[in-house]
């Protein structure tokens, strides 16, 4: 979903300029793709979006491109890794809190809709971290992005690592001993007594 124009823009403020920016303007110019299903390819479509999949430079153009979101962001702290990205804000006052977070998140929408990002509703999920006893009920919680509600959940995946309420970890060891389990299971699947693999192909 990179808007390539507005890609430019930012090079441009980096100082990138001559040669070096006239090949990336000319790298991501009438770039073409088709799609294989088997042996069948599909016809010719012009890419008009985003950046080449595949390419070693993509991901840089891509870090390029979202390297000022931080800074249209006043209350609250950001984790960025490529598209998989975080708001959070520590604080004792859930009000507080929510007003702040919803504050940031609109400002966010804001930023998306100046650079051409869209934001995925569906996958973005909001967790109130807290040991506290009198926590407020999820329903109660309520943040929204472009007029949609977010899912409120009780833990959510970040970067292969599961995030609980209560920051216990416990989900995340379940998920990885049932990950362990299964590989555990193929291995002793594969090999036997006189047959199949063997010790030094399973180590």
């Amino acid at each position: 979903m990179v808007w390539r124009k507005g890609l430019l823009l930012k090079l441009k403020s980096f100082s990138i300029n001559g040669r070096m920016f006239n090949w990336i303007t000319d790298f991501n110019t009438d770039r073409t793709f088709q799609v294989r299903v088997g042996d069948t390819l599909s016809s010719i479509h012009k890419l008009e979006n985003g950046t080449n999949q595949g390419s070693m430079i993509s991901p840089e153009l891509f870090l390029c491109m979202i390297d000022d979101l931080p800074n249209c962001l006043q209350n609250v702290q950001t984790s960025l890794f490529a598209d998989d990205s975080s708001l959070y804000k520590a604080g004792r006052n859930i009000n507080l809190l929510q007003t702040a977070v919803q504050r940031d998140l609109s400002a966010l929408q804001d930023w998306c809709d100046k650079w051409g990002f869209r934001i995925s509703t569906e996958k973005t999920v909001a967790v109130l971290f807290t040991k506290s006893i009198n926590k407020p009920e999820l329903p109660d919680v309520k943040l929204e992005i472009n007029g949609r509600q977010i899912k409120v959940a009780k833990s959510t995946k970040f970067l292969g690592v599961i995030f609980n309420q209560q920051l216990t970890w416990s989900e995340h060891i379940d998920y990885i001993s049932s990950k362990c389990g299964k590989r555990l299971n193929l291995m002793r699947a594969v090999p036997g007594a006189r047959w199949g693999a063997t010790h030094k192909s399973l180590v």
